[in-house]
C-alpha cells in the first residue's frame, strides 16, 4: 500500500477541504485548512477558472489522497472496475470504502486512514 511520505495538511489545502489525513487535528481549531482557506503555495493568489479538466483531475487528486492510494494502484482499481457491469464511479466508490483499512477507520477504530494501515501492517487486526 502507498503512504504519504510529507506534509498532509498541505494536500488539504491544497484540495480546499478537509480530508482528515491527521485525524483528530483536522477537528480542532488548528486546523489549517480552517486557519488559511487558500492553496499552499507561493503563487497562490493567481486563480484562474478551472477547466472541465481540471475539475476532474481534482475528483481524482482528492480520492486518491482520501484514500491514500498511489497512481498506479488507483488506475489498477479503476480499470478493474471499468471492467464490470454497472457504473464505474460508484462501484470504484464501494471498492474503496470496502477496503479493510477504510473500515477500520469508519468502524471507528483508527483515527484515520493511515493509523489503520499500520494497525494492519503491524498486524494488530
Amino acid at each position: 500500500m502507498a503512504r504519504i511520505v510529507g506534509a498532509v495538511c498541505r494536500l488539504c489545502r491544497r484540495e480546499g477541504m478537509k480530508l482528515y489525513l491527521k485525524g483528530s487535528k483536522c477537528e480542532s481549531p488548528k486546523c489549517p485548512v480552517s486557519r488559511r482557506d487558500y492553496p499552499p503555495g507561493i503563487h497562490n493568489t493567481m486563480r484562474k477558472r478551472p477547466t472541465e479538466y481540471g475539475l476532474r483531475l481534482r475528483e481524482t487528486q482528492k480520492a486518491k489522497r482520501a484514500y491514500g492510494l498511489s497512481a498506479k494502484a488507483f488506475r489498477w482499481l479503476l480499470k478493474k472496475e471499468s471492467a464490470r457491469k454497472g457504473n464505474t464511479g460508484v462501484r470504484l466508490l464501494i471498492a474503496l470504502e470496502s477496503r479493510i483499512d477504510n473500515v477500520l477507520y469508519r468502524a471507528g477504530f483508527a483515527s484515520s486512514r493511515s493509523q489503520a494501515r499500520q494497525w494492519i501492517v503491524h498486524e494488530h487486526v
